[in-house]
């Protein structure tokens, strides 16, 4: 299920995605767009994805959709597994962004916190979890264990920054300046 249902908060805290959604590239619709693509950038010349990227593209949206279902807003939380290798950190980095190549198409707000399962006792990538299913284990239970605390801090503190930017919104009012066209601060007393 990628699309259409929430399950913030307790209704989900992990999603499994094995593999990787591509579009069924035998659908007519999805070879003709591919075609198109590509003819638009080999004969007009236009700034479009090429056919293979925009495949490519739309499996990672799908994937995106699927792994945001249980993490809804910032004070949620989750464990997101990806049971397939082309997720797995191989040491590469992609334009010294820090970011391995296998991670760049993630969504923005998870590529830094991808960890790849290593049946090895060392590390290739940059965060990995060695020792195999063992390894694994000893990692969830330590996030659930403190997932929850920090998850009631974030909230606490857009609660105060909210409650901050109310007080602040109250202390002043706008008024509409005729002769120069513009609103107004002016402070309440």
């Amino acid at each position: 299920m990628s699309e259409g249902v929430s399950f913030n908060d307790d209704f989900a805290r992990g999603v499994i995605c094995v593999g990787v959604p591509f579009p069924n590239s035998y659908d007519r619709s999805i070879s003709a767009k591919m075609l198109y693509n590509d003819e638009q950038r080999k004969l007009r010349k236009r700034d479009t994805l090429a056919g293979n990227e925009w495949y490519s593209q739309q499996a990672y949206r799908a994937l995106a959709q699927a792994i945001g279902r249980c993490i809804r807003h910032a004070g949620d939380y989750g464990a997101i597994i990806l049971l397939d290798s082309r997720h797995c950190d191989d040491g590469s980095q992609l334009f010294n962004s820090g970011i391995c190549q296998a991670h760049a198409k993630l969504p923005k707000w998870m590529r830094t916190n991808v960890k790849t399962l290593r049946y090895e006792h060392h590390s290739i990538g940059r965060k990995d979890i060695p020792c195999g299913y063992q390894g694994l284990k000893r990692v969830m239970v330590d996030f659930f264990r403190t997932a929850k605390a920090h998850s009631a801090s974030v909230l606490n503190r857009q609660m105060e920054t909210f409650r901050a930017s109310q007080a602040k919104s109250c202390e002043k009012t706008l008024s509409f300046n005729k002769q120069t066209g513009n609103w107004m601060e002016n402070p309440t007393k």
